[in-house]
């Protein structure tokens, strides 16, 4: 049985290292009796050393990059894509530098770890969401090569976008030859590391890829006006809290190398639509899967005790009434999260789709539950607020980040507005970008 237990923990701790590296589960199944005798366990053996050498990237094949290479050099309108991924700063330089070499624009994902403290000359945008949701920009400004690098980007009208161009060659690039693409538009998977495969790309093409500066410029505009336009609402709300105006103000809040954790449904969207760029450094993690709003308080406070950096969660109510058990962990030396709960009384994202239409909408979309989250922090012990204003709130945030102790921030707001508000936002976009782009 010990050769047994060897044999699975030297697997499981190879499967956990080898792309895409991650947690692996282990099922045991006990015999009676559950425990042994205390004199009947072997001696403990002899302590080893930690090791902390990470995996071995897996360069891209030399054929994949030739083929990829030639693409880029004939198809010049290319997108370069970053969804979901733990990328470092080697990659955002590398993905920069092959953004200057082919003059394709990057797309980046709020969780692609490379949207937030870039350089700011390199063409990293973060507006997308925004500026294609404009008919005519979506129409006009169509790819002819995309390279996805990590998983589905989150926005919406990105895939809303590259539907309109199916003729649209799309590449990528996985280490786990994973085919990251819940819309089945690609046609060819690079199973190599990401970092490793830009910097080969960029190695291949430098020199004799023919950019098309009139593509890039345009893109690059299009998100600077789209900024303008975002800005100009959150600045509206003056001391009123808007849901879609949060992440602007609570990144301000946010110290260099923090982590922000976000919660599903309406915070990561309106994270990716409403927060293009910050210029300090910052990592962002989510839950994304099918379900979504579940453990993503454990999961941030996980988090927290993974990492020495404060970290903020923004999430739902539904997502934190879901999970609210997981507060027993706040009472570990290591764990500590300010938790922002958005309190709209029910499932806020439902309002936006066409069931909000339906007469039996509230019992079984809205879901209204009528909580307030005062009490639950007091029963687990964590301290609690609920500023009423803009400024009150980023005061709370910003000590509640600095005294490193968990504590839950309600901040309540109206699902209805907040659909009209958000509603008055994109129709401004679609008409303002549609004039310039016309």
């Amino acid at each position: 049985m010990l050769d047994y237990a060897a044999s699975l923990g030297t697997r499981a701790a190879a499967e956990a290292w080898r792309a895409p590296a991650g947690p692996v589960h282990l099922n045991f199944a006990f015999r009676e009796p559950l425990l042994p005798e205390p004199d009947a366990l072997p001696p403990a053996p002899a302590a080893v050393p930690e090791s902390h050498v990470a995996p071995e990237p897996l360069p891209p094949p030399r054929r994949a990059i030739e083929r990829l290479a030639k693409a880029a050099r004939s198809l010049r309108r290319g997108l370069l894509v970053c969804g979901p991924d733990d990328n470092g700063p080697g990659f955002a330089r590398a993905i920069a530098r092959l953004s200057e070499v082919t003059g394709f624009p990057v797309l980046a994902d709020p969780l692609s770890q490379i949207r937030y403290g870039h350089d700011s000359s390199a063409a990293i945008l973060g507006a997308y969401d925004a500026f294609l949701r404009a008919p005519s920009v979506a129409e006009r400004c169509g790819p002819e090569l995309v390279i996805q690098l990590g998983a589905a980007l989150t926005s919406k009208s990105y895939h809303a976008y590259a539907a309109r161009h199916p003729g649209a060659m799309h590449v990528l690039v996985d280490p786990a030859g994973a085919w990251r693409s819940p819309s089945r538009r690609a046609r060819e998977v690079i199973a190599a590391d990401p970092e490793e495969t830009v910097l080969a790309l960029a190695h291949a093409l430098e020199g004799s890829a023919d950019p098309l500066p009139s593509w890039r410029e345009e893109m690059v505009l299009l998100d600077l006006e789209a900024r303008g336009i975002l800005a100009k609402h959150v600045a509206r709300t003056a001391a009123s809290i808007e849901e879609g105006a949060l992440f602007p103000l609570l990144l301000g809040a946010l110290p260099e190398n923090g982590v922000l954790y976000v919660g599903n449904s309406m915070p990561i969207r309106d994270l990716d639509l409403f927060a293009p760029d910050f210029s300090r450094p910052i990592r962002v993690l989510a839950n994304r899967g099918v379900n979504g709003i579940d453990g993503v308080v454990s999961s941030a406070l996980g988090a927290s005790a993974a990492s020495d950096a404060p970290l903020l969660l923004v999430t739902g109510d539904l997502s934190f009434h879901h999970d609210l058990n997981a507060l027993h962990m706040a009472r570990g030396e290591r764990v500590a999260a300010t938790i922002v709960v958005v309190n709209n009384d029910g499932g806020g994202i439902f309002s936006f789709l066409p069931a909000a239409r339906h007469a039996a909408f509230e019992r079984y979309f809205g879901t209204p539950h009528g909580l307030g989250f005062a009490d639950i922090a007091s029963m687990y012990g964590v301290g609690y607020s609920r500023p009423d204003t803009r400024e009150e709130l980023a005061q709370r945030v910003a000590a509640s980040l600095r005294s490193r102790a968990t504590e839950v921030i309600e901040v309540r707001t109206r699902r209805e507005g907040n659909r009209a508000w958000h509603q008055a936002v994109w129709d401004d976009l679609a008409q303002s970008l549609g004039r310039t782009i016309g």
